[in-house]
């Protein structure tokens, strides 16, 4: 299991499902009833419920490069390559998804078939999927993967494939996990989370702190609001929150998402580093 991705300058907020603050009773019978539906998916579909790891540098190379900004130039060309036999197909689709990103952000994707390439994209099936955060991929040899695709087949529905290459590419842009948002206020049943990410991920309990808990300090990150909606974030489900609180699938870009990319990587002026 790989963890955590290096901060990095920059938080968003993304869009879709909804944010519901109904209050529920808090029992173990919830949490167990959610464990049985994940089981039962699980035995229909044993790659269905998918999380996305974070990832981040070894300590020899985090010395150097927490003091540079992981945000790429603006209007810059990232040259993307496959590292892995796929389908012509899945290719395609993983590229139509990537691409929408530059609707809103003025970066471009250049998919190569060879030579050089800053992000370079394994799909390796015992290696779930994530991305390294940003520039934090020119520190790697140029053997090595800088995101994983861990559950895409030809047979991947196009929403996944969709929902899936926007995340990990929105972490290769520079975004952090929503769900670690400095002004996230996510009330966790903390014994149920990791209850339930030992069963359904294999997830040790620093794994969960990691991955789910800890959140980047204001001093760490740009940021805006918080956006429960937004593509960045982890599904939550009520039965892991004290407050029945949750977040739904977010399986496109949010309305902040764009916004605050957008801000980021501007087609005209310089990075706009505030809310305003």
């Amino acid at each position: 299991m790989k963890i955590a991705h290096l901060i990095f300058l920059l938080s968003i907020s993304l869009a879709f499902g909804s944010f519901s603050c109904e209050l529920m009773e808090d029992t173990d019978a919830d949490l167990s009833n959610l464990l049985n539906q994940q089981t039962e998916t699980l035995a229909e579909d044993p790659t269905a419920i998918h999380t996305c790891i974070d990832k981040q540098l070894e300590e020899d190379q985090l010395r150097s490069a927490v003091i540079r900004t992981k945000l790429w130039s603006i209007g810059q060309v990232i040259r993307v390559k496959f590292m892995d036999s796929l389908s012509n197909p899945l290719r395609l689709r993983i590229e139509k998804a990537a691409r929408e990103w530059e609707l809103y952000a003025n970066v471009r994707f250049q998919f190569v078939r060879r030579g050089k390439a800053e992000i370079r994209i394994g799909l390796d099936a015992r290696d779930g999927s994530w991305s390294y955060m940003g520039r934090d991929a020119l520190y790697l040899d140029s053997l090595s993967s800088t995101m994983n695709f861990g559950w895409f087949s030809d047979r991947t529905p196009d929403y996944e494939i969709r929902r899936t290459t926007l995340h990990e590419f929105g972490h290769a842009l520079g975004l952090i996990h929503e769900h670690q948002h400095p002004l996230q206020n996510i009330q966790w049943d903390l014994e149920k989370v990791y209850t339930y990410y030992a069963q359904t991920q294999g997830w040790k309990k620093e794994d969960v702190d990691q991955n789910l808990f800890r959140k980047y300090s204001s001093v760490q990150t740009q940021f805006c609001q918080y956006d429960p909606l937004s593509i960045m974030h982890y599904p939550v489900s009520k039965q892991l929150t004290l407050d029945g609180s949750e977040v739904r699938w977010n399986i496109q870009l949010s309305a902040e998402d764009k916004n605050f990319i957008a801000r980021m990587y501007p087609f005209r002026g310089p990075r706009v580093l505030n809310c305003q």
